[in-house]
C-alpha cells in the first residue's frame, strides 16, 4: 500500500476550464519524487515543493468530484499550472543529493533528480501540447 496520485489535465478556452483526455500511458504512475516536487508530499528526500497545497481550484468545471467521493483517504488537493511547472528548477541544487537504486549493475548511487526523468520527458511534453503555458493546468490530490 501507498500514495497514488489522481490527476487531471485542464486548458483554459474561451475563459473556462475544460478537461483534457490524457493518455493511459502517461497515468498509472507512483513517482514519490514527482509527489515531492508537486506538493511536497511523500518527501524523503527534502526537495522544495513548487508551491504548497492550495486546495481545488475556485474556478474548477468540468467532470468534478469531490475527492472523498473517489478515495477513502484523501489528501493535498492542489492545481499547478504548466508555466509553474516549466518554471520549476527540476536539477537545482536540492535534487542534487544521491539516493541509492538497484540497476541492471547492481545497487547504485544516482542523483535524486533522475527519478523525475521519465516524468519531465513524457508528462510534461503533453502538457505543452495542449497551449500556452498560462492555459494549461493539472488538478490533483494523493490518496493514502
Amino acid at each position: 500500500m501507498g500514495t497514488d496520485i489522481h490527476l487531471r489535465a485542464q486548458v483554459r478556452w474561451q475563459g473556462e476550464w475544460h478537461d483534457e483526455v490524457i493518455p493511459d500511458e502517461l497515468l498509472g504512475w507512483r513517482n514519490y519524487s514527482v509527489f515531492a516536487a508537486l506538493a511536497g508530499v511523500r518527501n524523503s528526500d527534502d526537495v522544495p515543493p513548487i508551491h504548497t497545497p492550495r486546495g481545488l481550484p475556485d474556478d474548477l468545471r468540468g467532470s468534478e468530484q469531490d475527492p472523498a467521493e473517489v478515495a477513502d483517504c484523501c489528501h493535498d488537493t492542489s492545481w499547478l499550472t504548466l508555466a509553474e511547472l516549466q518554471a520549476y528548477d527540476w536539477e537545482g541544487p536540492a535534487w542534487q543529493g544521491r539516493r541509492s537504486c538497484w540497476t541492471d549493475d547492481g545497487p547504485q548511487e544516482v542523483p535524486i533528480h533522475t527519478f523525475t526523468r521519465h516524468w519531465r520527458q513524457t508528462f510534461l511534453p503533453f502538457l505543452a501540447r495542449l497551449g500556452p503555458p498560462e492555459a494549461v493546468r493539472i488538478v490533483f490530490f494523493f490518496d493514502c
